[in-house]
């Protein structure tokens, strides 16, 4: 839900970077198309799923006991 949300909030503020950017230099374009969009969802996604296996891998090689004696 995180990663979604900050799909979200990324998307939308690229486009209010874009807005502004085209407002500043009007002769420089800058394009966000769905295909960038899409990509950038994908990423995201693949980056949250690696980002939340790792210390599930890593924590999966501790002892429950030593794990859980932890204060």
């Amino acid at each position: 839900m995180l990663a979604l949300a900050g799909i979200v909030v990324g998307v939308l503020f690229s486009l209010a970077a874009r807005v502004g950017i085209v407002h500043r230099l009007p002769l420089l374009r800058v394009i966000v198309t769905g295909g960038w969009i899409l990509k950038a969802t994908i990423i995201a996604i693949i980056g949250a799923i690696f980002g939340a296996l790792y210390p599930a891998y890593k924590a999966a090689q501790k002892d429950p006991i030593d794990a859980l004696a932890y204060e």
